[in-house]
């Protein structure tokens, strides 16, 4: 199992290879579900997307969805039910640019 150093090197290079590009990706699906899922179910959800696409879904996926919601709290992503939810949501002052990027994504 991969530990948080892991994840938060592994979510480093995902800002490299492409500024926020894996926030955008969570953050497009959230939108695709209403604006908010449960953690769980979010991760299903964007490996089933990967996988349609084409492309594969690293096994630590729902570490790394963890890790970037986290990353994001605040800026990107809220827990609309308190800080011990498993259910994130897209916040209401995401700025519009990042969010339109995440819907042409």
């Amino acid at each position: 199992m991969a530990t948080m150093q892991d994840n938060i090197e592994t979510l480093d290079r995902h800002r490299l290879m492409g500024r926020d590009a894996f926030a955008l990706e969570i953050l497009a699906t959230l939108q695709k579900l209403g604006g908010s899922a449960h953690i769980g179910f979010l991760a299903t959800v964007l490996a089933a997307s990967r996988r349609s696409a084409g492309g594969l879904a690293p096994s630590n996926l729902a570490d790394l969805v963890e890790g970037a919601l986290q990353a994001f709290e605040g800026a990107l992503f809220h827990r609309p039910f308190g800080p011990q939810s498993l259910r994130w949501a897209v916040c209401q002052n995401a700025s519009a640019e990042m969010m339109a990027q995440a819907l042409t994504a």
